[in-house]
């Protein structure tokens, strides 16, 4: 276990000096593209996570922005996908097996979807930006799609799927995601 913690430290400090952004600590088997678009502060990263900047695809040209607040931490298998803009606030918590993308392959919008063409050759779209607010814990295989607004100190629930915008301070669930409770301190 000490190897380990060890190893993805170092794996962190490497990257962060030739790349220049700030990993605490970055796992086996991850990727990072397009690290000139991203700024973060202490980010650890787990085992096989992918965070892609994709500035063109199939001739079509991108501006994407990744800004992260500090102390995001990041489990296993955690997948985020920008073409715009995206900001993920302090301390936010990502369990495993999460998707977070700002895109669509092809328009699901019924007058430009395009069955005919194959997924991987239609253009990327349905764009929108992603805001994921401060002191939020994502759960286990969670999606967050194009779009989405989430308020701080919020729970998104075990495979919620999310779309929307959200008050802060409240548990997501579902599919499609809802606000299941506000969740407060006060008694």
């Amino acid at each position: 276990m000490l190897v380990r913690k060890i190893s993805t430290r170092i794996r962190g400090v490497v990257f962060s000096f030739f790349k220049g952004i700030s990993i605490r600590m970055l796992g086996k088997n991850s990727r990072i593209v397009g690290a000139k678009y991203i700024q973060c502060s202490n980010l650890s990263i787990g085992d096989n996570c992918w965070i892609q900047a994709v500035d063109g695809y199939k001739g079509q040209k991108f501006k994407p922005s990744l800004c992260m607040g500090d102390k995001v931490m990041m489990s296993n298998n955690v997948h985020i996908s920008f073409v715009s803009e995206m900001k993920i606030g302090n301390h936010v918590l990502f369990g495993s097996n999460i998707y977070v993308g700002d895109h669509s392959h092809g328009s699901t919008k019924p007058d430009r979807f395009k069955p005919e063409v194959p997924p991987s050759l239609r253009p990327l779209d349905d764009i929108s930006p992603i805001s994921i607010g401060d002191n939020t814990w994502i759960c286990d295989g969670a999606i967050i799609l194009a779009g989405t607004t989430i308020g701080n100190g919020c729970v998104i629930g075990a495979q919620a799927l999310v779309k929307g915008v959200f008050p802060e301070n409240c548990l997501i669930a579902g599919n499609p995601a809802k606000v299941i409770k506000r969740l407060s301190h006060e008694k």
